[in-house]
Protein backbone atom coordinates (compact mmCIF):
# COMPACT_ATOMS: atom_id res chain seq x y z
CA UNK A 1 0.00 0.00 0.00
CA UNK A 2 1.49 3.64 -1.28
CA UNK A 3 0.81 6.06 1.44
CA UNK A 4 2.38 9.39 1.59
CA UNK A 5 3.80 10.09 5.19
CA UNK A 6 2.28 13.02 6.21
CA UNK A 7 5.70 14.80 7.06
CA UNK A 8 6.51 14.09 3.26
CA UNK A 9 3.02 15.67 1.96
CA UNK A 10 3.16 18.67 4.59
CA UNK A 11 6.46 19.93 2.68
CA UNK A 12 4.86 19.02 -0.23
CA UNK A 13 2.00 21.03 -0.14
CA UNK A 14 3.98 23.54 1.26
CA UNK A 15 6.61 23.69 -2.22
CA UNK A 16 2.97 23.67 -4.31
CA UNK A 17 1.80 26.66 -2.76
CA UNK A 18 5.54 28.44 -2.20
CA UNK A 19 5.60 31.95 -3.47
CA UNK A 20 9.42 31.67 -3.91
CA UNK A 21 10.50 30.95 -7.30
CA UNK A 22 10.44 27.30 -8.58
CA UNK A 23 11.76 26.16 -12.56
CA UNK A 24 10.40 22.55 -11.23
CA UNK A 25 6.75 23.96 -9.41
CA UNK A 26 4.76 22.84 -12.59
CA UNK A 27 5.62 19.77 -13.30
CA UNK A 28 5.67 18.28 -9.49
CA UNK A 29 2.33 16.77 -10.13
CA UNK A 30 2.93 15.37 -13.36
CA UNK A 31 6.65 13.61 -11.87
CA UNK A 32 4.47 12.59 -9.14
CA UNK A 33 1.95 10.69 -10.94
CA UNK A 34 4.80 9.03 -13.31
CA UNK A 35 6.33 7.97 -10.16
CA UNK A 36 3.39 6.39 -8.53
CA UNK A 37 3.41 3.70 -11.41
CA UNK A 38 6.79 2.75 -10.87
CA UNK A 39 9.05 0.71 -8.52
CA UNK A 40 12.61 2.07 -9.15
CA UNK A 41 12.87 5.57 -10.02
CA UNK A 42 16.56 7.31 -11.23
CA UNK A 43 17.30 10.76 -10.84
CA UNK A 44 20.46 12.80 -12.45
CA UNK A 45 20.75 16.32 -11.96
CA UNK A 46 19.35 17.09 -7.87
CA UNK A 47 20.11 20.53 -6.73
CA UNK A 48 17.87 21.74 -3.99
CA UNK A 49 15.11 18.19 -4.05
CA UNK A 50 11.73 19.61 -4.92
CA UNK A 51 11.99 16.41 -7.62
CA UNK A 52 12.83 14.08 -4.82
CA UNK A 53 10.19 15.29 -2.98
CA UNK A 54 7.61 14.56 -5.82
CA UNK A 55 9.15 11.25 -6.29
CA UNK A 56 9.18 10.62 -2.29
CA UNK A 57 5.71 11.36 -2.24
CA UNK A 58 5.41 8.74 -4.56
CA UNK A 59 6.51 6.23 -2.57
CA UNK A 60 8.56 3.93 -4.95
CA UNK A 61 10.20 1.06 -3.64
CA UNK A 62 13.35 2.45 -4.36
CA UNK A 63 14.96 5.58 -5.32
CA UNK A 64 18.63 7.02 -6.49
CA UNK A 65 19.42 10.35 -6.84
CA UNK A 66 22.81 11.42 -8.51
CA UNK A 67 24.47 14.52 -8.03
CA UNK A 68 27.86 16.13 -7.98
CA UNK A 69 26.67 18.26 -5.41
CA UNK A 70 24.56 17.72 -2.04
CA UNK A 71 22.43 20.01 -0.63
CA UNK A 72 21.11 20.25 3.05
CA UNK A 73 17.74 19.62 1.59
CA UNK A 74 18.71 16.87 0.45
CA UNK A 75 19.91 15.44 3.77
CA UNK A 76 16.58 16.72 5.62
CA UNK A 77 14.25 14.49 3.22
CA UNK A 78 16.55 11.71 4.34
CA UNK A 79 14.94 11.47 7.56
CA UNK A 80 11.27 11.05 6.03
CA UNK A 81 11.70 8.61 3.46
CA UNK A 82 8.84 6.52 4.00
CA UNK A 83 8.75 2.98 2.50
CA UNK A 84 10.95 4.07 0.13
CA UNK A 85 14.51 2.63 0.45
CA UNK A 86 15.99 5.95 -0.94
CA UNK A 87 20.12 6.45 -2.34
CA UNK A 88 22.14 9.41 -2.82
CA UNK A 89 24.86 9.26 -4.90
CA UNK A 90 27.50 12.23 -5.16
CA UNK A 91 28.79 10.81 -9.05
CA UNK A 92 29.31 11.75 -12.73
CA UNK A 93 26.01 10.93 -14.44
CA UNK A 94 27.75 10.02 -17.53
CA UNK A 95 29.74 7.61 -15.61
CA UNK A 96 27.46 6.48 -12.90
CA UNK A 97 26.50 3.13 -12.81
CA UNK A 98 22.71 2.52 -12.21
CA UNK A 99 20.53 -0.73 -11.57
CA UNK A 100 17.47 -1.28 -14.29
CA UNK A 101 14.57 1.07 -13.54
CA UNK A 102 11.19 2.13 -14.16
CA UNK A 103 11.44 5.86 -14.78
CA UNK A 104 14.88 8.16 -15.47
CA UNK A 105 14.48 11.61 -14.46
CA UNK A 106 17.38 13.47 -16.30
CA UNK A 107 17.38 17.58 -15.04
CA UNK A 108 21.85 17.96 -15.54
CA UNK A 109 23.89 19.85 -17.11
CA UNK A 110 21.00 20.55 -20.05
CA UNK A 111 23.47 20.25 -22.67
CA UNK A 112 22.82 18.31 -25.99
CA UNK A 113 26.39 16.54 -25.65
CA UNK A 114 26.32 15.43 -22.11
CA UNK A 115 22.58 14.07 -22.59
CA UNK A 116 23.91 12.10 -25.49
CA UNK A 117 26.74 10.56 -23.12
CA UNK A 118 23.64 10.04 -20.52
CA UNK A 119 21.65 8.29 -22.90
CA UNK A 120 24.13 6.02 -24.79
CA UNK A 121 24.72 5.32 -21.50
CA UNK A 122 21.80 4.70 -19.68
CA UNK A 123 18.63 4.11 -21.99
CA UNK A 124 18.87 0.63 -22.07
CA UNK A 125 18.53 0.07 -18.30
CA UNK A 126 15.09 1.85 -17.93
CA UNK A 127 11.97 0.03 -18.38
CA UNK A 128 9.31 2.70 -18.93
CA UNK A 129 9.86 6.32 -18.92
CA UNK A 130 12.51 8.85 -19.45
CA UNK A 131 11.76 11.96 -18.88
CA UNK A 132 13.51 15.53 -19.23
CA UNK A 133 13.58 18.71 -17.76
CA UNK A 134 14.66 22.43 -19.72
CA UNK A 135 13.42 20.72 -23.12
CA UNK A 136 12.11 24.64 -23.50
CA UNK A 137 14.57 27.11 -21.85
CA UNK A 138 18.01 24.44 -22.93
CA UNK A 139 16.27 23.33 -26.79
CA UNK A 140 18.00 25.39 -28.80
CA UNK A 141 20.67 26.54 -26.97
CA UNK A 142 22.35 24.40 -23.90
CA UNK A 143 23.22 25.85 -20.70
CA UNK A 144 25.31 24.43 -17.25
CA UNK A 145 25.62 25.74 -13.90
CA UNK A 146 28.58 26.22 -11.85
CA UNK A 147 29.13 26.21 -8.47
CA UNK A 148 31.96 26.95 -6.38
CA UNK A 149 31.23 27.23 -2.41
CA UNK A 150 31.53 24.24 -0.09
CA UNK A 151 30.41 22.97 2.90
CA UNK A 152 31.71 19.93 5.04
CA UNK A 153 28.75 17.55 5.87
CA UNK A 154 29.87 14.44 7.72
CA UNK A 155 33.42 15.10 6.89
CA UNK A 156 33.07 15.58 2.91
CA UNK A 157 33.80 18.51 1.01
CA UNK A 158 29.88 18.86 -0.60
CA UNK A 159 28.99 22.07 -2.94
CA UNK A 160 25.70 23.79 -1.93
CA UNK A 161 24.48 26.67 -3.99
CA UNK A 162 24.15 27.89 -7.39
CA UNK A 163 26.82 30.75 -8.45
CA UNK A 164 26.03 32.19 -11.54
CA UNK A 165 24.96 29.82 -15.09
CA UNK A 166 27.16 29.81 -17.90
CA UNK A 167 25.39 29.45 -21.69
CA UNK A 168 27.35 27.30 -24.18
CA UNK A 169 27.03 24.44 -26.63
CA UNK A 170 24.44 22.50 -28.58
CA UNK A 171 20.75 22.78 -26.84
CA UNK A 172 18.68 19.22 -25.57
CA UNK A 173 16.09 18.63 -28.89
CA UNK A 174 18.79 17.63 -31.23
CA UNK A 175 19.96 15.12 -29.22
CA UNK A 176 16.46 13.78 -28.41
CA UNK A 177 15.38 13.86 -31.76
CA UNK A 178 18.31 11.77 -32.84
CA UNK A 179 17.57 9.55 -29.96
CA UNK A 180 14.25 8.95 -31.50
CA UNK A 181 15.30 8.79 -34.36
CA UNK A 182 17.82 5.89 -34.28
CA UNK A 183 14.65 2.95 -34.60
CA UNK A 184 15.63 1.67 -30.35
CA UNK A 185 11.96 1.25 -29.21
CA UNK A 186 11.64 4.68 -27.60
CA UNK A 187 8.85 7.23 -28.39
CA UNK A 188 7.87 10.71 -27.52
CA UNK A 189 4.52 10.80 -25.10
CA UNK A 190 3.76 14.04 -24.24
CA UNK A 191 5.79 17.31 -23.78
CA UNK A 192 5.02 19.96 -21.48
CA UNK A 193 6.14 23.41 -22.73
CA UNK A 194 5.75 25.19 -19.82
CA UNK A 195 7.82 25.71 -16.73
CA UNK A 196 10.64 25.57 -18.82
CA UNK A 197 9.82 22.44 -20.84
CA UNK A 198 9.28 18.67 -20.14
CA UNK A 199 9.66 16.24 -21.86
CA UNK A 200 7.87 12.67 -21.25
CA UNK A 201 9.78 9.66 -23.32
CA UNK A 202 8.66 6.00 -23.19
CA UNK A 203 9.11 2.79 -24.05
CA UNK A 204 6.79 1.15 -27.04
CA UNK A 205 4.54 -0.25 -24.55
CA UNK A 206 3.92 2.74 -22.67
CA UNK A 207 0.94 4.64 -23.95
CA UNK A 208 -0.70 8.02 -23.17
CA UNK A 209 -0.80 10.04 -19.96
CA UNK A 210 -2.62 12.62 -18.58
Amino acid sequence: MRETPKHLEELYQNLLTSTHRSEMRGHLDTLRRLAFHCDHVTEFGVKTGQSTLAFLCAQPDYLVSVDLMLYPQIVDLMAYTGRTSFCFKREDSRRVEIHETDLLFIDSTHLGEHLKQELDRHASMVRKYIVLHDTVSAGLKGFWYRDERYVHIHGKGLSVGDKGRKRRGQGLLSTIDAFLGSDNGWHMVKHYEHSKGLMVLGRENVGAID
